[in-house]
């Protein structure tokens, strides 16, 4: 089955149109739309996580059985044997961890690692949401996987307008987890996308210095 039929079969099965899916998620109607008419037809993995959250669904679920099933798969052959992903405590130890090697003793806070990341998975981590700035999007407890590769100095993995992800802004010390976009200016900013959100709805940011992983899937609460 391709994967926009799947899509297709699962919004008539809840009810929902591509509209619903792009005000859910905060994805283009553009995106949502080539992706039900087949015209995007591997869409990137942070995409389908959002898709799948809205849905509440994995993205295993998701892709089950169809076209993508396989064509992501082959990435799981890039994962090497036994990698974990640290899970921290919040999104300000983004910069002192990344996923590791080897055998993990019982009871350490690590999890597995995702099949729908780039290739970088030895660069990714998990964190919990700590606020209600991304909700319904994204709520309190909910794990972010990130990928801390965009830290590199030569990577060519850069934030795009509504990627989830962790950052410093302002040199505080202290990371947040926002979405990300750039206005029509070129100006960047970190936004809380949650209409009740009492704090700053989007504070400036520096996508060379500020930023410290994009999302690149999402799961619910362990």
């Amino acid at each position: 089955m391709k994967f926009s039929e799947k899509l297709q079969q699962l919004l008539s099965e809840q009810g929902l149109t591509g509209y619903a899916v792009s005000k859910g998620t905060g994805l283009p109607k553009s995106t949502i739309s080539r992706i039900l008419n087949g015209e995007a037809s591997k869409p990137r993995s942070s995409t389908l996580a959002e898709i799948a959250a809205f849905l509440g669904i994995t993205t295993i679920e998701l892709t089950n059985g169809t076209d993508l099933q396989e064509s992501y798969s082959r990435k799981l052959g890039k994962i090497k044997k036994g990698l974990r992903v640290p899970l921290l405590d919040s999104p300000t130890e983004a910069a002192y961890f990344s996923a590791i090697e080897g055998d993990v003793p019982v009871g350490s806070d690590f999890l597995p690692p995702i099949p729908f990341s780039n290739d970088n998975n030895n660069e990714l981590i998990a964190i919990p949401m700590n606020s209600e700035a991304l909700s319904p999007r994204i709520k309190i407890g909910d794990i972010v996987y990130f990928d801390t590769h965009i830290t590199e100095p030569d990577s060519e993995f850069k934030a795009k307008n509504g990627d989830v992800v962790i950052a410093f802004p302002d040199n505080t010390g202290c990371a947040v987890i926002r979405e990300f976009y750039k206005d029509d200016l070129g100006k960047a900013w970190l936004r809380a996308t949650n209409p009740s959100w009492p704090g700053d709805k989007a504070v400036p940011c520096n996508p060379t210095k500020d930023l410290a992983g994009i999302a690149v899937s999402f799961a619910g609460k362990l």
